[in-house]
């Protein structure tokens, strides 16, 4: 879950499906690590955890999907605020800019 999360967090204003995912090598590494060791550890406490399925499992399953989609709306929502005050902040250096500016 904090994987999928994560991978939300590696460009603040650039969608998930736009990002260059490929080029982000140590996140990979990171990852793949990650859920390793939260296999071996959930094997190592409990064997039978792996061993039917039930409606944990298909939640479990579901979640990253939200996850993502609600990661994606939020940021679509920063982006369009960042793209705004950067074209008010564009606006007032221009004024500022003009108003000392020989005529």
């Amino acid at each position: 879950m904090i994987i999928v999360s994560s991978a939300g967090f590696l460009y603040r204003n650039t969608s998930l499906w736009n990002s260059k995912m490929k080029e982000q090598t140590p996140w990979w590494c990171a990852s793949i690590v990650v859920i390793l060791l939260q296999l071996v550890f959930t094997f190592s406490i409990s064997p039978e955890a792996f061993s039917g399925l039930s409606s944990w499992h298909f939640l479990l399953f579901l979640l990253p999907f939200i996850v993502v989609a609600v990661d994606e709306i939020v940021k679509a929502h920063d982006s369009r605020l960042y793209q705004r005050f950067q074209k008010r902040e564009r606006l007032m250096f221009d004024t500022l800019l003009g108003m000392h500016s020989p005529k």
